[in-house]
């Protein structure tokens, strides 16, 4: 087994909660889960540390649904999305779950506009398959079908 899928494994919790919370300097994103399926939560700075480079918090995985990378950051939202697609490369070579892979970013503010927002947000769809939601830390509780862009 190499370095990085013992890793994997060490790093990596599940649970049947109904609500699911990732929190990180000082910011927390909650997915809920009503049907207690088996969630799959990966610290990905525990899961990555002997690999140099960008990389996100989290990822909550719903086998067979959706993977979500998430990333709990302070304002600046293009280096949140670099995080993302650097986390997606490495997880795409690991251990994929699910054949949808969605992002979250979480910030505590945005100096972004909501339609240059959108315009990241399509181009990331269109460019690597992704499913991008952003949102304030704390104003909302996620659903992971949002994540799989057939909810809204």
């Amino acid at each position: 087994m190499s370095k990085v899928s013992s890793a994997l494994e060490r790093c990596t919790e599940e649970t049947k909660s109904r609500r699911i919370t990732v929190k990180a300097n000082g910011r927390a994103a909650t997915f809920l889960n009503p049907e207690k399926a088996t969630i799959k939560r990966v610290d990905v700075d525990c899961w990555l540390t002997s690999v140099s480079g960008q990389r996100s918090d989290y990822l909550l995985l719903k086998p067979g649904t959706v993977d979500v990378i998430i990333e709990l950051k302070g304002k600046d939202v293009e280096h949140a999305l670099e995080q993302i697609l650097a986390t997606l490369t490495h997880w795409k070579a690991a251990k994929k779950c699910s054949p949808r892979f969605g992002g979250l970013v979480v910030f505590t503010r945005s100096p972004m506009r909501s339609a240059t927002l959108d315009n990241l947000k399509l181009k990331l769809l269109n460019n690597h398959q992704i499913w991008i939601e952003m949102g304030k830390s704390g104003l909302k509780e996620y659903e992971f079908a949002t994540f799989t862009g057939t909810k809204r």
